[in-house]
């Protein structure tokens, strides 16, 4: 998959220490991932890179339902940035997550683990709203700053409110079609005089 929207986006605003990616929609997260799950985070964790130079969290996710990509009941979406004990990592921009908390995750393979495609926006909290209807919610970070993917201007991000079965339709809109297998017409049937 083009990871294009990684490379590109890396750049970090110079008054705030804000980080700048490209904007995504629901299409776009969904392009990008390699993997739409509903699920529920089990727990968090952060732990040293394997050459203790920077921190990781890690979320473990118990998977209701896989909306794009294989099969899994179970899965780890790590981030960077964390705390242990006196030393923290602070990646602005990045998703955070909570022990218990419903959402829907977009993400991209990283070996074992994932990553949330977008950064925060990768992540809808579920939430039940008005008349028992579940809404998804994202809350972008108050120092993610998104441009347009035409225009590369910086556009406001708010925060983005669906009905759940309204975000899973868009998903599944963005799925790239199954191509279809071309048929052979049938000939009538001859006789053969005897």
């Amino acid at each position: 998959m083009n990871r294009l929207l990684l490379v590109s986006v890396a750049l970090v605003a110079s008054a705030v220490g804000a980080t700048t990616l490209l904007a995504l929609d629901v299409a776009g997260l969904t392009t990008h991932s390699d993997l739409v799950v509903r699920g529920t985070i089990v727990s968090v964790a952060p732990h040293w890179s394997g050459d203790n130079s920077r921190i990781y969290t890690d979320a473990e996710v118990q998977v209701s339902e896989v909306w794009k990509g294989p099969s899994t009941a179970a899965l780890i979406a790590m981030q960077p940035g964390g705390e242990i004990g006196e030393v923290g990592q602070r990646i602005h921009g990045v998703a955070t997550f909570t022990p218990g908390e419903e959402v829907v995750l977009f993400l991209e393979r990283r070996g074992p683990r994932y990553t949330v495609t977008g950064m925060a926006q990768g992540k809808f909290r579920i939430e039940p709203g008005e008349g028992k209807v579940i809404i998804a919610h994202t809350s972008p970070d108050a120092d993610l700053a998104v441009l347009d993917p035409v225009t590369h201007a910086v556009v406001a991000k708010s925060p983005v409110s669906l009905p759940l079965e309204e975000l899973k339709a868009q998903v599944k809109a963005a799925l790239p079609k199954a191509p279809v297998e071309p048929t052979t017409p049938k000939l009538p049937a001859t006789k053969v005089a005897p």
